[in-house]
């Protein structure tokens, strides 16, 4: 691999990302370029393997799936959660992979309530999807004068969930700095808050602050977005950020904002 960029005249090109790691999207080229020469080990003793997030995984990763196991396979994604930019594969893009295969979309959003589930497809809209008659609170979006009153905010909300009769609350964040941030302003308050990261080696009800990255796959009966500002999510990408947080949420959804709110929320629900 090195080589190849020697062989091009461009070596800058390649860089380990630090000491002598490589870089992760480059990991799956590399085995592909080894299957291609060296051929391929199977894992025969797998009968039927399940991917989830297919979203999340680019097609050269699929064809090294598909010849590394041979066998039956299920995979499961929701394409408006992918958060990688280019790098995501579409169900039409993972058909062509695996030919053959028998495609069903699944319409019926079952987690949030009524007034979640409309909120959420103003930010990514499916018109197929059919919503569950469960009513609750009207998502909220509010504006907070200053980062201070944010907190002020925050804590209130923290306060009011505890007496609440909710399980568990996520207060997600675009980036782990960011829930680090967060979690060091409100520990000394809710002692029992936990920060959730890619060490964590289990996850408990209460109070919880992680990354989007870190909040798939998981709901929580309130969730609170902060930071959601204009600065902070602008991005194409940042559009399906906020809807994989929004979509944690089964019960209550607040988001809370400085300055100028991101556009990729709908005015109508805005307060100030």
């Amino acid at each position: 691999y090195k080589d190849f960029y020697f062989w091009m005249g461009r070596p800058e090109l390649f860089r380990y990302a630090k000491g002598s790691v490589y870089e992760y999207p480059d990991i799956f080229p590399l085995i592909y370029l080894k299957i291609r020469v060296e051929g391929v080990t199977t894992f025969n003793k797998i009968k039927h393997l399940l991917v989830d997030e297919m979203q999340d995984y680019t097609p050269v990763q699929y064809t090294v799936l598909g010849r590394v196991f041979p066998c039956r396979k299920t995979i499961l994604g929701d394409a408006n959660q992918s958060i990688i930019p280019y790098g995501s594969s579409s169900a039409s893009e993972i058909s062509r992979i695996f030919s053959g295969a028998n495609y069903m979309k699944l319409t019926k959003s079952y987690r949030s309530t009524y007034e979640i589930t409309g909120f959420t497809q103003k930010i990514m809209p499916d018109k197929e999807i059919e919503v569950i008659e469960r009513h609750g609170d009207r998502p909220e979006i509010i504006k907070c004068n200053s980062r201070e009153s944010q907190i002020k905010l925050l804590k209130e909300t923290l306060s009011s969930f505890k007496k609440s009769g909710f399980n568990s609350l996520g207060i997600i964040c675009k980036t782990q700095k960011q829930a680090g941030r967060h979690f060091e302003t409100l520990k000394e308050d809710f002692p029992g808050i936990f920060l959730l990261t890619s060490e964590s080696m289990s996850f408990k009800n209460g109070i919880i602050i992680t990354s989007v990255h870190m909040a798939k796959g998981l709901e929580f009966d309130q969730v609170v977005i902060p930071d959601a500002d204009s600065k902070n999510y602008h991005r194409p990408i940042d559009r399906g950020l906020l809807y994989v947080a929004c979509t944690r949420a089964m019960h209550k959804l607040n988001v809370f904002y400085t300055h100028e709110c991101s556009g990729f929320f709908p005015r109508e629900y805005q307060k100030t």
